[in-house]
Parts: structure tokens; sequence; C-alpha cells
């Protein structure tokens, strides 16, 4: 329970108007924790005898319910959704209030705020819901509803998302085999699919757990993000590349295989308190612990012993837990980065990461840095690397980034051109309809626009015709 806090505690003095020298000998009558109506609140609420967990909720982030508590001698109080008019009474301590609203509080008689006890969720109950799972059902088959594996999922839709609630509620849910195999484009990498049911439940677990991150990731970090994504990447790294001279560009080598199990849970245990929660991402993340083993080049870090080569290690390349994963476990390199280095210019995009600067020195000192911060998450990058002018070019997911242009890569214009090919010779023998052909092409549009490619598109639809 939270006790405590001065009468002035106002909602610019801190987020969520809540003073750090609250102490529970403190019991005035404006204790402690108030609701203020610019922030957003959804969650549930933890029995108290986790009330440890507590922790405080930033601006925008949502919680799927609330749970208040009146304050005792202000039983007339009334709790009332900003933008939308309206009251509700107060309700007796453990009520939960409607899902997706932003709650504000008000007196009666005044307009005064009043004190509420606010918890975070049993985040595991929410998991296992409904309302989750079927909007995890949903983002999972978004595209994929012709796959014969999701085809076959939703034929009896109801049946299997009553299933598995009943094996998540239980705890008798095991994950299934993975699929995998090899591509080659960009390079040679395994990737790794879930069964759909699984990826089912990668969606919903990430639907709780997703928000509570997001709000502590850097703005400049743009891969697997809403409102993010390869584009927005190379447009910051132009710009960055017009107001330095330098970059230093660094690549973690062996990214997704050398993840350290150990380390990733640590860091999600940090933001997830609750046990059900937790022993589902253990139960993610033994299932896909050796599907990279062979992939990994075995690399030993200060303090470790022999033993050390069967730390558990490695995220399937292709799972969603995966890619949110990747952000969560760079995420305190991030912030490092950013506030120990102070770097103006520092742009991420998954494991291949910017630094800006107009000397190189500072360049070369930074990258001491980063590899002594790496080596902390059992983490290297490859070796060469080196700063250089921007001038020469920043070849940056699959383009060359120059301060006045953009070109895309030899090999991208090449291998697209080959698969149009591939498509064309299908379309002619009967193989794919139209529609398939012009699908590629419409796509491949609209992601090589973002650079000088004019000529290109002329160039390679001139070779290739229907």
């Amino acid at each position: 329970m939270l006790r405590g806090g001065s009468y002035n505690n106002q909602a610019e003095n801190v987020r969520c108007a809540y003073r750090n020298n609250n102490n529970p000998n403190n019991r005035n009558t404006n204790n402690g924790f108030r609701v203020v109506a610019s922030t957003f609140f959804t969650g549930q609420c933890v029995p108290a005898r986790t009330a440890r967990w507590l922790w405080l909720p930033g601006r925008g982030e949502k919680w799927p319910s609330l749970f208040l508590a009146a304050p005792v001698s202000k039983p007339a109080g009334r709790i009332t959704t900003v933008g939308r008019p309206g009251f509700t009474p107060w309700r007796p301590t453990c009520a939960a209030y409607p899902i997706g609203k932003c709650f504000a509080t008000e007196n009666t008689q005044n307009t005064e705020k009043v004190s509420l006890l606010i918890v975070p969720a049993l985040m595991y109950t929410d998991i296992c819901s409904w309302e989750n799972l079927r909007l995890a059902y949903q983002r999972a088959a978004k595209g994929k509803r012709g796959h014969p594996n999701v085809a076959a999922f939703e034929y009896r839709l109801e049946e299997h998302l009553i299933t598995l609630q009943a094996e998540l509620t239980a705890k008798t849910y095991q994950p299934g085999a993975y699929r995998s195999f090899y591509i080659h484009e960009p390079k040679r990498r395994l990737i790794s699919a879930a069964p759909f049911r699984d990826r089912v439940v990668h969606h919903a677990l990430c639907n709780l757990i997703e928000p509570i991150f997001e709000r502590t990731f850097i703005a400049h970090s743009y891969a697997n993000r809403i409102d993010k994504g390869t584009h927005r990447a190379l447009d910051r790294v132009q710009h960055l590349a017009r107001r330095h001279r330098y970059v230093l560009q660094c690549d973690v080598r062996q990214f997704f295989p050398s993840i350290d199990h150990a380390i990733l849970r640590a860091i999600l245990a940090r933001k997830v308190p609750d046990d059900g929660t937790l022993a589902l991402v253990d139960q993610i993340l033994d299932s896909g612990a050796h599907v990279l083993r062979d992939e990994y080049d075995m690399v030993y870090f200060p303090g470790d012993d022999l033993f050390a080569v069967y730390r558990p290690r490695g995220l399937p390349i292709g799972n969603l837990t995966s890619q949110f994963w990747a952000n969560c476990y760079l995420n305190p390199f991030d912030h490092f980065v950013t506030r120990d280095l102070r770097c103006p210019g520092y742009v991420r995009y998954v494991d291949d990461a910017l630094f800006f600067a107009d000397d190189k020195a500072t360049l070369w000192a930074w990258l001491a840095a980063v590899q002594e911060r790496l080596a902390m998450l059992r983490l290297t990058i490859h070796p060469g690397t080196h700063p250089k002018p921007v001038s020469e070019g920043i070849p940056f997911l699959g383009f060359i980034v120059a301060p006045q242009h953009r070109r895309l890569k030899r090999r991208k214009g090449v291998y697209y051109q080959q698969k149009l090919r591939r498509l064309i010779i299908a379309y002619h023998a009967g193989q794919i309809p139209r529609t398939k052909v012009d699908t590629s092409v419409r796509g491949w549009i609209n992601h090589v626009r973002y650079a000088n490619t004019v000529g290109l598109r002329k160039a390679v639809f001139r070779a290739c015709t229907l």
C-alpha cells in the first residue's frame, strides 16, 4: 500500500504525482499516490501480498483494467472517464473498472483530486483471457489466412482457442517443435517457424508485456516497433549524415544465436514481476534453446569456465517474441550509449548500430567503450570495425546512404530482377496468377521508392516484361 506524501504532490512535481520521500509513518489525509488526468491507466490489481511489485506507469501507458480503493474519509468520491462525461460511483477495493478507459478523480463537493491505491496486474490471468487470445489469433493470422496450418486452426477456431485457454490456465501448455529452413538472401540464415498455435501464444504474451517495455525504449531504436521501421531509420541516418562528418557502424556478430537466456530472463523479470508470466517466458525460451546451437561459434568472456559452453543461448529467428526480446536485450545498451557516452547521433536497427560524430578520435573512444559494454551482454562485434567519412556512403538496410542521396545496393537490384524473371516464367506456364506478379512488383516499388531509384526501376521493368 502507498502511504504518505505531502499535500502539494502536484502532477508537475514527478510522474504520476508520486513523491519518493513517502514513508509508512507519514499518515496525513492526502496519502501518497494520486491519479492525474493526463495519465492513462488500464491494468488489474495484484493482491496485497505482492504489493512490493508496485511500479509507476508512464504517460500513454495502457493496462487492461484498473482497481481503485475509495478513501475512507471521502466515501462520496466518484470516478469519471476523461473525454467521456459521466460518473461511476466508488466501488469496493477489489472492483475492476472497464477496459481501455482513462480515469481521473474528483470529489462531489469540488474538483479537488483525491487519493487512490493503484496496483498493476496479475498479468498471467489477462494473458489467458478469451479476449486476449482472440486478439492474438487475429494478429497471428493477419496476411496468412490462406496458409494451410492457419486455415486448419481457423476451421475450428473456438475449439482450438478454448483448448489453448484451458492449457494456459492449468499451466499444462507445452510448445511444439520448430520447423527450420535456410534462406540465402541477404545471407545464409537459419529460420525456425513455430507451430501456429504457439504463434498465437506468442502474440498473447506480447500483447501484455510489450506496452510495458515499449515506454522504456529510446526513440532511435527502429526495428519491430510501431511507427518506426526501415524507412524511418533510413531518414534518420541520412539526417545525421548531413550533420556529422564521420560514422562508426557496429554490427553484432551472430546476434540471435548469441543472446544469453539468463541475461535476457533477468532483464524481463525487472519489468514483469508475475510468476505465471515468467514461467511462460521460460517455456518459450527453453523451446528454442538449441535451435541455433550449430550456428553459434563459442566465445569465452572474462570469468568464464569450461562449462560456459553449456549456457542456454539463442532465439529462433522468425518468432515474434524473438524480435521483441531482441529489443529488450539491447535496451540497456541503448541507454548506455545515450546516457553514458552521450552520443548525439545514434541509430540502431536490430543488431546494426550507427554512431555519428565530427572527429574520429571520439568514435575510436566510443568503440572501445561499446565493446566493453557489449561484453557484459556476452556479445561481440565484427572485427575490423572502424570510423569512416559519411561522404563514402553508409551501407544500411539494403541501401547506400549518403548525405545528399540514397542508392539501392547493387545485389538487391540483381536479386529482385532474377526473382521477377522467375515469377514471369511461372505466370506464362500457368503456375501462378497475374495478381501474384502485380503484388510483388508493387511491393518492391513501394520499398525502393524511398531511394533515388527511378532509373533502376525503368531498367528492371524494361528487361522483364509480361
